[in-house]
């Protein structure tokens, strides 16, 4: 005779997606806490598979949901049953970069001024985006970057308007602006206190190679307005060649190169101490010469040229 389950046909309640009624036992384990039974879910009719542990617990989401927020950080969609592929790796590598955004906003303190966008928090929506070749996606390598389209917002938000995917020797380069919280001095501005003379200086780090720009008198906004001149044209212009070569490369797309082409070094929480007014901002275009940005941009061209080698065609 044969043994009867007493699961089948039993309702249990769920945590997040409301009651579910068990049909039959698809898959039968060595230990029977580990049984897969088929769910339909009372609300909505959704079928499913779970194990017998996760109905007991009330862990089973209900995937057909659209507007049910089915994780701990706020997140839903339909997570599984994806079939296309449009690169080469897992599914699960989407949804994990998905669920680690959701989990940083929510709980690092660094994030505690950055925010993600109601459309974001339905990982369907996500997953278009990502899809969409022009938002510069290519596997693994690539990092998700909310600061190149919107450099100068101070509250931060992850959205399709405000993001792009870029490789991470693009993400490094833009995060290395040389800027200590320490510093009196904007990026790009330095000081030695063991030089003899009352001197700040301009450099640009480009690889291994720290690129000397200018340098001028240490007291006055002046001098420190003509180095930060210098390096805001040096590191745009370095970028630029950057891009290029990226995009030559395949490994950006165009809308990012755009981007690139279009950021501008101009943080105010460094400078606003210094450049405060129209007649500054005309100061500093007095600096920067024809003469002057053919210099910069033949050391810049130099030193990238020794650069391009740590460039591969999969970042």
């Amino acid at each position: 005779m044969n043994k009867i389950d007493l699961n089948i046909g039993k309702i249990f309640d769920t945590n997040t997606c409301g009651k579910i009624k068990v049909i039959k036992l698809v898959e039968e384990k060595r230990f029977s806490s580990n049984n897969v039974y088929s769910v339909v879910f009372i609300n909505t009719g959704a079928i499913r598979n779970a194990s017998i542990s996760n109905i007991r617990k009330g862990e089973v989401l209900d995937y057909s949901l659209e507007r049910k927020r089915v994780n701990k950080y706020g997140g839903y969609g339909k997570l599984h049953n994806i079939t296309d592929s449009f690169y080469d790796g897992p599914i699960e590598k989407i949804t994990d970069r998905w669920r680690n955004l959701l989990r940083r906003v929510s709980t690092e303190e660094s994030y505690k001024h950055v925010t993600i966008c109601d459309e974001w928090y339905n990982f369907d929506n996500f997953y278009k985006f990502i899809k969409n070749p022009d938002n510069g996606f290519k596997g693994d390598g690539y990092e998700l970057d909310k600061d190149i389209l919107c450099h100068n917002r101070k509250d931060k938000l992850y959205s399709p308007e405000t993001c792009l995917f870029i490789p991470r020797i693009l993400n490094a380069v833009l995060l290395d602006r040389q800027t200590h919280k320490t510093s009196e001095y904007p990026s790009g501005v330095t000081d030695n206190k063991k030089w003899k003379y009352d001197t700040i200086f301009a450099n640009i780090q480009i690889g291994a190679r720290k690129i000397s720009l200018c340098s001028s008198n240490r007291e006055g906004r002046k001098g420190v307005i003509k180095c930060f001149s210098y390096y805001k044209y040096a590191k745009e212009f370095f970028l630029k060649l950057l891009a290029d070569e990226l995009f030559k490369l395949d490994l950006i797309s165009k809308r990012v190169k755009d981007s690139v082409y279009s950021y501008e070094i101009h943080d105010k929480r460094d400078v606003d101490d210094y450049i405060t007014d129209d007649e500054t901002y005309t100061y500093i275009t007095c600096y920067m010469s024809d003469e002057v940005k053919t210099t910069i941009e033949r050391k810049v061209s130099d030193a990238f040229e020794l650069f391009k080698s740590r460039i591969k065609r999969r970042p």
